[in-house]
């Protein structure tokens, strides 16, 4: 591919510069597909486990559980809840400690219940994994569970950690894993990670943000379609348009010589 762009940049009479930001984004893609090759998540995540923070937060998670006396208690204790939130997928939550333990507990299939009134199924597939509404404590406390919930936190800090290697990685990785389950375009815009690749691949201006709903749901659905969320190709090719954006490549600018290199590639 950078033979490609150099070629590009070569024809068209694109500056230095321009080519230097070329490298970056190439550089940034090389980095994004190794990080999606068969066995570097696992590789990853070993590594993660032996890391002492991490094996610190595991046990401090650990004994949290072991001495709460009710879930409630356990939910309330920031030991746990900052272990839970980026296990179960839901980093982006922290500092909605109110909301998560009230979804948490909730019954994920009750009509009108509260799970369905955030109309996320990101909480709502939280619910369903942990099922405390219906095992309490004893959800926490099983093994199987407990280990789940281990490796999550693990899969985060590891695709945390590639971003010193090129900016947005984790949340490319994060967008491809939970864009099938964007049910609608409020799920898309409630959920701050998918939301910013999405915005950010489009060149989207931040701005939106203070208009009305129907508005900012206009401006995605202009650039994405829900059922392209649906197509893993798709979703592919957004998460590298949001890595590219990431590496500087200005994508919300249509005269940014690399804005153009992009439109041209499709």
């Amino acid at each position: 591919m950078t033979n490609i762009y150099a070629g590009l940049t070569t024809i068209f009479g694109i500056s230095n510069t321009a080519t230097t930001s070329t490298g970056n984004y190439t550089d940034a893609l090389a980095a994004f597909r190794r990080a999606k090759a068969d066995g570097a998540e696992e590789k990853g995540m070993a590594a993660e486990a032996k890391e002492g923070a991490n094996k610190l937060a595991i046990d401090r998670f650990k004994t949290a559980i072991a001495k709460a006396k009710t879930v409630e208690d356990a939910l309330k204790d920031p030991r746990v809840m900052g272990f839970l939130l980026p296990a179960l997928g839901l980093a982006d939550q922290v500092g909605m400690e109110g909301i998560a333990r009230k979804a948490l507990v909730s019954d994920p299939s009750a009509k009108g219940g509260f799970l369905e009134k955030l109309g996320s199924d990101s909480w709502t597939n939280a619910a369903k994994t942990l099922n405390l509404f219906e095992k309490g404590l004893d959800g926490l406390k099983d093994e199987k569970v407990q280990q789940s919930l281990i490796d999550g936190y693990l899969k985060y800090q590891w695709r945390t950690g590639l971003d010193e290697t090129a900016p947005g990685l984790s949340k490319a990785l994060y967008f491809e894993e939970q864009a099938a389950s964007m049910g609608s375009v409020y799920d898309v815009l409630g959920n701050a990670v998918v939301r910013e690749v999405i915005t950010d691949a489009y060149g989207i201006p931040k701005e939106i943000a203070v208009q009305s709903l129907e508005a900012q749901s206009t401006a995605v659905l202009k650039r994405v379609k829900l059922a392209d969320l649906k197509d893993e190709k798709k979703t592919e090719k957004i998460a590298e348009r949001y890595i590219m954006s990431q590496a500087g490549t200005a994508t919300s600018s249509s005269n940014s010589p690399t804005s153009y290199l992009l439109s041209i590639l499709g």
